[in-house]
């Protein structure tokens, strides 16, 4: 619409009859009153003001009292500037943001909120319809989630989650807690995970996707794999074997220890010079034994010589330290035996 104009021109001197003054209050009356005209308003003030039609604002328009906008559900609302909101927002009905919003006291939303752009909220936000978000969402306070969360980006932060989650990526750098129902991407956190629990098909997923980290010293959830033995022991003292030794960070999970053949013919040699022989074999966790002494014995009654040769597999243990990092070998020595030979043998430890 065009703004209103005058049907006279007046000079300086000129007289005004009535009729004409009656025309020019009616052309203002009728513009403001029937919006038949714009109007172009330089500053107002009012007590009350009803806008029925579309009003431009081009300055700012300060509001001290309420601000109802619209009387039907069919009416919009729509803000192509950012958005700031200093006090508590409560929103009724499906919103759409397109823009950068953001709020900075408690918010409630009890209907679906579409957004498309970055959202920052300070406060805690209550929303009991469905939070559609194609941009970045960061929430400064509490986020507590009791319905469905569909995300297709990723999460970061210290998510507690007690309602159902189906997400893509979760990256946390935080502690993250689930005691409801997840489906994930990938998850991945510098923290810690609590997951109440994990369905049967889930879990052997994770342990058939699961990697262990192989090396003579290796990190929790690594097996660790010795180098290959080499020599023969004679002493009757305890005497340490040859690579027999290993170093793993534990979780505190009980750990298998065995002896392992290598890619050749591998053995636990003992010989004597008399009709029996024997000799005994034990585990050191940092210099400490651990469990009993491993007793290898052969009797041959009349006989010259004796000599018994058994598979490196025989020799094994589970030990149950408390999480740490440890060193583990294997010492061995001889009772009435001559010597007794590891033969490309092999020590493992890992975690169960």
């Amino acid at each position: 619409m065009a703004f209103p104009t005058r049907a006279h021109t007046f000079v300086s001197g000129a007289t005004l009859t009535a009729s004409q003054l009656n025309t020019e209050f009616d052309i203002a009356i009728n513009a403001l009153a029937t919006g038949t005209k714009d109007a172009n308003v330089v500053a107002l003030t009012a007590t009350s003001l009803a806008v029925s039609t579309t009003t431009d604002f081009v300055g700012n328009v300060n509001a001290n009292a309420n601000v109802n906008i619209g009387d039907a559900s069919s009416d919009t609302l729509k803000v192509n500037a950012s958005s700031t909101f200093n006090n508590a927002v409560t929103i009724n009905a499906a919103t759409t943001i397109n823009a950068a919003t953001t709020i900075n006291a408690a918010t409630t939303f009890n209907a679906a909120i579409t957004l498309n752009a970055a959202a920052n909220i300070t406060g805690n936000a209550n929303i009991s319809g469905n939070v559609n978000a194609a941009g970045n969402v960061i929430v400064g306070g509490t986020l507590g989630v009791t319905g469905i969360v569909t995300l297709t980006a990723n999460i970061a932060g210290s998510p507690n989650i007690t309602g159902t989650l189906t997400a893509g990526n979760i990256a946390t750098a935080g502690t993250s807690q689930s005691t409801g129902t997840g489906t994930f991407g990938n998850v991945s956190t510098a923290g810690s995970l609590t997951i109440g629990s994990i369905a049967a098909t889930s879990a052997n997923i994770v342990a058939a996707a699961r990697t262990r980290a192989t090396g003579t010293s290796v990190g929790t959830g690594g097996v660790a794999i010795s180098a290959t033995s080499s020599g023969s022991i004679s002493s009757g003292s305890y005497t340490d074997v040859t690579n027999l030794t290993v170093t793993i960070i534990t979780s505190g999970r009980p750990v298998r220890l065995e002896l392992i053949g290598n890619s050749s013919v591998s053995t636990i040699a003992q010989s004597d010079t008399d009709s029996t022989s024997g000799s005994r074999v034990q585990f050191l966790r940092d210099g400490s034994l651990v469990g009993a002494e491993l007793e290898i014995a052969m009797a041959a009654t009349g006989a010259t010589a004796t000599s018994i040769n058994i598979p490196p597999g025989c020799i094994s243990y589970i030990d149950t330290p408390a999480a740490g990092t440890y060193v583990y070998k294997v010492q061995a020595k001889v009772v009435t035996a001559s010597s007794i030979s590891f033969n490309q043998c092999k020590l493992v430890a890992y975690e169960l």
